[in-house]
């Protein structure tokens, strides 16, 4: 049975090397060669399993899709920073390379961290990543009143836009004494979680994601991977709005 063309930055998210947009800047950026093929243009088609592709010199190939749970420790980012080499999870675990991020995290905030190599879904969770509940459990240095938790739940005022908590609860003291909430947030960027806290004077001093988008798992170890299951994979295609495959 013939294989049908696809557009090559397509061919290249199918082989795990990103979202389309992502892949677009490679193939701009020279980084992509098709074997028998001159100058490797946006929009050229490839036939997969018959046109031979290459992404810095080595041969990339649709494979199949998965989508990976990580638990990040503190310290490490979720993507390559120039300034601090060696220190992206992609160097702490080399086997994540392949695959992109769809939900991370900030440096400075371990936890849960969302991977996949399915180009489809990496863009759909990009689009959708904003309306996404995350959890996350705050350390903090003293108490809040009842006064103060509601105002995180009704909103604050955040360079001239409303920002809310879904929810907080109080979890526990640990054995500092030191005050630990679940605190619950849809938004791209968990910054805002921050500086929600740090607007009634509550610095956040340790923060730790424990689900996204409703999947979560207390078993998964610091530095240890995990591939959705089918199950988990359903649910997260159904919260980011995709269709069921058949």
């Amino acid at each position: 049975m013939n294989q049908e063309a696809v557009r090559l930055q397509k061919y290249l998210a199918m082989s795990g090397l990103g979202s389309r947009r992502r892949c677009e800047e490679l193939i701009a950026a020279g980084e992509v060669r098709v074997a028998g093929r001159g100058r490797v243009e946006l929009g050229m088609k490839v036939v997969p399993g018959v046109d031979k592709v290459f992404y810095r010199g080595a041969a990339v190939r649709p494979a199949a899709t998965a989508t990976l749970l990580f638990h990040k420790p503190r310290g490490w980012s979720c993507a390559p920073d120039p300034l601090r080499p060696g220190h992206a999870i992609q160097d702490l675990a080399p086997e994540l390379a392949p695959y992109a991020v769809g939900v991370g995290l900030e440096r400075e905030v371990a936890g849960l961290v969302l991977l996949t190599n399915d180009g489809a879904l990496h863009q759909a969770i990009t689009r959708r990543l904003r309306f996404l509940e995350r959890v996350f459990e705050v350390r903090l240095k003293q108490k809040l009143d009842p006064k103060e938790m509601r105002t995180l739940e009704r909103g604050l005022l955040l360079e001239n836009q409303r920002a809310a908590l879904d929810g907080i609860k109080y979890l526990r003291d640990d054995e500092e004494a030191r005050p630990w909430y679940e605190a619950r947030l849809r938004g791209e960027r968990e910054g805002l979680l921050r500086r929600l806290f740090l607007t009634l004077g509550h610095p956040v001093q340790r923060a730790f994601q424990v689900a996204v988008a409703g999947i979560s798992d207390p078993q998964l170890k610091r530095s240890c991977i995990r591939e959705l299951t089918p199950v988990e994979t359903l649910h997260l295609r159904r919260e980011i709005g995709m269709k069921e495959k058949p």
